[in-house]
């Protein structure tokens, strides 16, 4: 049981982010992918329905393997968008002021 409940913690934990990234980003999602997702998505709160734990791991891997592209996909228009509005000046001194090396084990 304890199995089960560890099991079903960590499918939420990909679940619930996942599934309003889903409704956000939409546009990020190719058809296929989207359908493919989805499917995947149902299978896993099926074996979350049931009593074996093995199940819902070896689905919430799945799912997690078959969202990477478009959680990507979203970490990289992340970083544009917020790096969008930052000059190149901005940047260049702040990367000029940094510390090198180690700190205190120099």
């Amino acid at each position: 049981a304890r199995f089960l409940r560890s099991a079903r913690v960590e499918a939420e934990r990909v679940l619930m982010p996942l599934e309003k990234a889903m409704q956000a980003e939409r546009d990020l999602l190719t058809e296929d992918e989207a359908t493919l997702i989805t499917h995947a998505i149902g299978q896993l709160r099926e074996a979350m329905g049931g009593e074996d734990h093995r199940a819902v791991q070896d689905l919430t891997e799945m799912l997690d393997k078959v969202s990477a592209g478009f959680a990507q996909r979203r970490m990289e228009q992340a970083l544009q968008t917020g790096l969008k509005d930052v000059a190149v000046d901005t940047l260049e001194g702040e990367l000029a002021d940094a510390p090198v090396g180690g700190g205190a084990h120099d």
